[in-house]
């Protein structure tokens, strides 16, 4: 995907300059985002477009996510203490499972001191609500890449995203792979990610002329 435009002459945008000519060529926006960073990085940059410059994009076609989203952050703190075992170095084996343990105590206090007390709603949660209704992603499609064996984003997670999306009006389609970890579904069954991106973007491409698209 190229990078943006100003915000006064970018076909991508809903609303543009009058300079701009609208019978011209139409450049459709696919989002391939992987994990919850991808999410974030996507709400950010519609943020930013509607709060900064009171745009919203015009052209996205499709959205793919590979080993995400988590769609409430309550549900995650046995996997945000995994991650955070790892990242700690020179653990001894004996003494991981204890640290483990300790990390999961610490994200469980979070969780009802910022959630439950003072009820601040969390940020992976925000950026699910937007996922699902922001004007945005309204009517885009989506495709859902994930695994059995994703330890950081489980399957039982992305699995109620994509009820959650289904169930706020959103066309989902969904892939899971069997034996993959976290965003190396592509590095561990190639052929296959491949065949499901193509299946799922092949008739969109249909309705548009190739060179309009922005991958």
């Amino acid at each position: 995907m190229h990078g943006f435009l100003s915000p006064k002459c970018n076909p991508l945008i809903a609303s543009c300059s009058p300079s701009i000519d609208p019978t011209g060529p139409r450049r459709h926006l696919v989002f391939h985002l992987f994990s919850n960073g991808g999410v974030n990085s996507l709400a950010c940059l519609w943020d930013m477009l509607r709060v900064k410059y009171h745009e919203q994009l015009a052209s996205t076609a499709a959205i793919i996510f590979d080993s995400a989203p988590d769609p409430v952050a309550a549900n995650i703190p046995w996997e945000g203490a995994l991650l955070y075992t790892q990242a700690i170095p020179g653990i001894p084996a004996w003494l991981r499972p204890v640290v483990l343990r300790l990390m999961y105590a610490g994200l469980l206090a979070q969780v009802a001191l910022v959630y439950g007390i003072l009820r601040i709603k969390p940020l992976l949660d925000r950026n699910f609500e937007m996922l699902c209704h922001d004007p945005n992603a309204k009517g885009v499609p989506r495709l859902m890449l994930y695994s059995d064996k994703d330890v950081f984003v489980p399957p039982r997670e992305v699995e109620l995203a994509i009820r959650r999306m289904r169930k706020a009006g959103n066309e989902v389609e969904a892939r899971l792979f069997e034996g993959s970890l976290h965003v190396q579904h592509f590095r561990t069954f190639p052929k296959e990610y491949v065949a499901a991106v193509h299946g799922f973007l092949k008739p969109k491409l249909l309705n548009s002329s190739q060179d309009d698209w922005e991958l």
